[in-house]
């Protein structure tokens, strides 16, 4: 019985150790709940993001660069952890540029370089381009007048006194100021023609501002004189994308259309640019860049499936010009791609996965059965 007994006692220490083992190594014990209620105490992140064992650690035990700061710091103190905390809250830990505090207060991961506060958008901006252009001459005395802008701008900033169009005595012309549907341009529509062979100048003040509220950092002023006629000619589609008839699209693929002139961008919108898949109307957004406007589906397009693109007669040029008549194309999208070959359902576990209660379950199991047979041992030696 003396070796029976000592048999079972070896045998549960091996066990009690195995066991002190992986849970050390992995299991559930791997998080530090006091340092976690001192975080989330100082800087009251309960029930946020942040309230996450991946704050201060990457898969299983190990530390990420903000857990190591902390530990290396002294988290395991008398105080929960709270002056390691205070003391690297200058630092960067994970090297992407910001702060570990600021990180904090934006809710992103002090310990993860890919999750880091949206940038502050300190940037003016700026007019890419115009219509009619700077200096421009022969231009049509029923054209409307553009500006493209490098970001969206504020719509709310661009009216009848911060878009301003004048004669050559300076006399302002009465219109209407708009704004496209992505805040990237605006136009000036003159309530009448313009006069002959005369030279205009148009103003953008600099109380026009981005959407963060950063104004035009000088007036953008640019001149252009009439000629003695009147635009007349409906714009025209000179390319789609994809092409009428093309197969194998993929699915991810925005649709645009290119014409033969610059088209006013407040005519096109969803009313008048839009996909179907013969069913229903695609989800998606549209933006006109020159000559060009793209309609972006919100989410991808489904695989093996006919869609229909469709340009009215609703949209126009400067010059009021409406296309002559719908423009409609299609195309067919790409087959769902076969799926990934598993090679044979081999699965293995990597170097950084951890042994989790499941294995100490089914080695508590083996002791069990080891213990079985050494006390079926004993009991036949007698």
């Amino acid at each position: 019985m003396r070796n029976l007994g000592k048999t079972v006692a070896i045998s549960m220490s091996m066990t009690v150790c195995v066991l002190a083992v992986m849970l050390a190594v992995g299991g559930m014990a791997y998080g530090n709940g006091t340092v976690q209620s001192t975080f989330n105490t100082e800087y009251a992140t309960g029930g946020t993001a942040l309230d996450s064992c991946t704050t201060c650690h990457t898969t299983g035990p190990a530390f990420n660069p903000y857990g190591q700061a902390i530990t290396d710091a002294g988290g395991e103190g008398a105080d929960g952890g709270l002056a390691a905390i205070q003391a690297v809250e200058g630092d960067d830990s994970d090297g992407d540029t910001f702060s570990n505090i600021d990180e904090i207060v934006s809710l992103t991961f002090p310990g993860d370089n890919t999750s880091f506060p949206a940038a502050v958008d300190n940037t003016a901006p700026t007019v890419d381009s115009t219509v009619p252009a700077d200096n421009a001459v022969n231009v049509a005395i029923n054209v409307a007048v553009m500006a493209t802008f490098s970001e969206a701008i504020d719509d709310t900033t661009v009216d009848n006194t911060t878009f301003v169009l004048t004669d050559n005595v300076a006399n302002v012309v009465a219109g209407t100021v708009t704004v496209s549907a992505d805040n990237t341009m605006a136009t000036f529509t003159p309530s009448a023609f313009l006069d002959n062979t005369a030279t205009y100048t148009a103003t953008l003040t600099t109380d026009i501002t981005d959407l963060a509220g950063n104004p035009l950092e000088d007036n953008v002023v640019w001149s252009f004189t009439t000629g003695t006629g009147t635009d007349v000619l409906p714009p025209e589609v000179l390319d789609t994308v994809p092409a009428d008839g093309a197969t194998g699209v993929a699915v991810a693929t925005a649709v645009s259309a290119t014409f033969d002139e610059e088209i006013d961008p407040v005519t096109v919108d969803n009313t008048s640019f839009f996909v179907t898949d013969g069913v229903d109307n695609v989800a998606g957004t549209i933006t006109v860049v020159d000559n060009t406007a793209t309609f972006t589906p919100s989410a991808a397009l489904a695989a093996s499936t006919v869609y229909t693109a469709t340009l009215t007669d609703a949209v126009t040029d400067l010059a009021g010009n409406p296309l002559a008549s719908d423009v409609v194309w299609s195309f067919t999208t790409a087959a769902p791609a076969p799926p990934p070959d598993d090679g044979g359902g081999c699965s293995i576990t990597g170097a950084g996965s951890r042994w989790d209660n499941g294995a100490a379950i089914a080695l508590l199991g083996l002791l069990a059965m080891f213990i079985a047979l050494r006390f079926r041992k004993w009991k036949d030696r007698r």
